[in-house]
């Protein structure tokens, strides 16, 4: 087993209908059960930064975190023109 690591998480099937998340990084044993694994920190998918796993992530084989999904970039970039907005009403010309 490797020494202190993150874990990498991917869901995966366990006989015919139990799921759980396995950790991918080489040499790793660890398995959670899928209502086990809210609050750990795991290695995003995309970017490989750690972040907390968390009931979002249940829905995903190989979880992302908030920057790299793509719902979430959308709803940022959203509350961010909203921002914008009140904040040109509140300025008087």
């Amino acid at each position: 087993m490797p020494k202190s690591h993150i874990h990498k998480l991917k869901r995966v099937t366990l006989g015919t209908d139990y799921e759980v998340y396995r950790c991918m990084v080489t040499g790793c044993t660890t398995y959670y059960a899928t209502t086990m694994s809210v609050g750990l920190i795991t290695q995003c998918w995309s970017c490989l930064k750690p972040f907390e796993f968390s009931g979002r992530n249940l829905r995903q084989v190989k979880p992302k975190c908030l920057d790299c999904s793509g719902k979430q970039k959308e709803t940022r970039e959203s509350r961010a023109a909203d921002s914008l907005l009140e904040r040109l009403r509140g300025i008087k010309l």
